[in-house]
């Protein structure tokens, strides 16, 4: 479902853990081990990327970063959720409008939104 180039892309950054899972009609980008902003817990965390128009379950944001793990901070984000997808919970936070572009600046754009958070 997502650009073969993208996936590569990330696979180059992220290692070749990097791969697509689907549940039902929603599609994600699967990220063992992402590396989370310093003084955020976790340090690593799997995260699944998705764009609204690959998982409707994206909820209207432009695109989502779900975390395995619920990260702490010293300030906890808005809006921090947890969601069932493929039978395990996930969390995200609550960071919308983040531009489409090649999805490594996509990925780094919605980690920034824990900056302010840790």
């Amino acid at each position: 479902m997502y650009p073969p180039d993208q996936i590569e892309l990330l696979r180059s950054i992220y290692g070749e853990g990097v791969e697509e899972r689907s549940d039902g009609q929603d599609h994600y980008i699967f990220i063992p081990g992402l590396k989370m902003p310093q003084g955020c817990t976790p340090e690593r965390t799997d995260a699944l990327f998705c764009l609204q128009s690959f998982a409707p379950s994206c909820g209207g944001y432009t695109s989502r970063l779900f975390l395995r793990d619920r990260v702490a901070s010293p300030h906890i984000p808005n809006n921090f959720s947890s969601y069932l997808i493929a039978a395990e919970t996930w969390h995200a936070y609550s960071h919308n409008n983040v531009q489409h572009g090649p999805y490594p600046e996509m990925i780094m754009n919605h980690l920034r939104g824990l900056l302010v958070a840790c």
